[in-house]
């Protein structure tokens, strides 16, 4: 079938290392709290598959999410 619904989710961690935390608080002249950051995120799709030939396929997402 050459429609689809598709939905993806994602979580990333960050984590500065303490040099890192140093130098930036060095050139702001203030304090780093502690470097971390926590990201979730999460959409969903609706998905057109064309068949171009039967080696390749076109096709278009369209849809939104959140993070």
């Amino acid at each position: 079938m050459p429609l689809a619904l598709r939905s993806d989710g994602a979580y990333m961690s960050f984590d500065a290392r303490q040099l890192l935390l140093d130098r930036a608080a060095a050139s702001l002249g203030r304090p780093i709290d502690d470097g971390n950051v926590k990201l979730w995120g999460g959409d969903i799709d609706a998905e057109l598959d064309l068949e171009l030939s039967p080696g390749s396929r076109l096709y278009f997402l369209v849809g939104g999410g959140l993070v």
